[in-house]
């Protein structure tokens, strides 16, 4: 089963060549997509950790009752671990890739609580709060007061 993922990468399909160059090198909403990432007993096409998103780029043949089954199964057992699978016709990836990455992306926003940032773009977690980091900069804590003019420790002279 495991040769299979190995075998695939070495050997992908026309769409999923297409689909791997879209997705590859945090392309799409700056996340990361695995190729042919082995699942359990199963092999997933593509695979985003951070949006346990399993897309699956299917041919004729996953039109033939045999593997509809074996289709069914994967994904019954990738919904009980929490992974959202969404299936792709080749056509679309080979004809229509435009539609092909906003079908993902559209996925991508629906699955993440946050919708995705832009590639090189940050997440931080703040208490409850989860503050996008846009420009690279640390978020500001509580302002300091400065000691009053007259107060203790203040630069006064004397002594």
């Amino acid at each position: 089963m495991f040769q299979n993922a190995s075998r695939f990468r070495e050997a992908p399909t026309n769409a999923e060549e297409s689909a791997w160059h879209l997705l590859r090198n945090r392309r799409l909403d700056g996340l990361k997509f695995r190729r042919q990432c082995r699942i359990g007993n199963y092999v997933a096409d593509f695979y985003c950790v951070e949006a346990a998103l399993a897309i699956e780029v299917d041919g004729g043949i996953h039109s033939q009752p045999s593997q509809l089954r074996k289709d069914a199964a994967k994904e019954s057992f990738f919904k009980k671990r929490g992974i959202h699978v969404l299936r792709v016709p080749n056509g679309m990836v080979l004809e229509h890739p435009e539609e092909f990455v906003k079908k993902v992306h559209d996925t991508l926003t629906h699955r993440l609580a946050v919708p995705p940032l832009p590639a090189g773009r940050g997440l931080m977690q703040v208490g409850a709060a989860v503050l996008a980091i846009a420009d690279g900069s640390r978020p500001q804590g509580p302002r300091r007061r400065k000691p009053s003019p007259g107060g203790e420790g203040g630069p006064q002279g004397g002594g």
